[in-house]
């Protein structure tokens, strides 16, 4: 996939088969960003895969889920307006801005920001800087029906939302849009 850089979900125990089995195997194969659902997910996959990038779908929960990212290297999914401000206040270590993801909903209606909500978030974060981002995602809706016409409005909507966000890496394909 190259130069794409493929990510593991591993969510709710790497889908029943058991994350502290299914990780190492992932790790030795060079698999090195993983997804889970919630933070103790993501604890979990650290003690298996101590160098890797882990990625939290369902973001900070609160401000006291703060030092839990921090401790285990939790990389949060900014999902909502309420998620980006409990970020910009927990998502420190010291001086140092912790990385963070942002989900935008294109299509799939489920989790993320709007594209106006991302785009008000980019001009804002643009003055404040209270964000590091080092990704910016959306989801495949139809991506198993090839030709479905929601793909390519997806794309489009999620190529003008990346415009915003130069130089930040950016995630659309789920395996079967891989695929496409």
């Amino acid at each position: 996939s190259a130069p794409a850089q493929a990510a593991a979900v591993v969510k709710a125990n790497a889908y029943g088969l058991g994350a502290t089995e299914v990780v190492p195997a992932l790790v030795e194969a060079g698999c090195t960003r993983f997804f889970v659902a919630l933070p103790h997910e993501g604890m979990a996959v650290r003690t298996v895969a101590p160098d890797a990038e882990i990625f939290v779908f369902a973001g900070p929960l609160s401000a006291d889920t703060g030092p839990a990212f921090r401790e285990h290297r939790l990389v949060p999914v900014l999902n909502s307006p309420r998620d980006i401000a409990i970020w910009e206040a927990a998502g420190w270590d010291g001086d140092e801005q912790l990385p963070a993801a942002l989900h935008v909903d294109t299509g799939m209606n489920r989790l993320g920001l709007t594209p106006a909500e991302a785009a008000r978030f980019a001009e804002d974060n643009a003055l404040t800087r209270a964000v590091r981002l080092n990704l910016v995602m959306s989801h495949l809706a139809c991506a198993d029906e090839p030709g479905h016409p929601l793909t390519l409005q997806q794309l489009d909507s999620f190529q003008a939302v990346g415009a915003l966000f130069p130089g930040i890496e950016s995630s659309l394909a789920n395996s079967a849009g891989i695929m496409l």
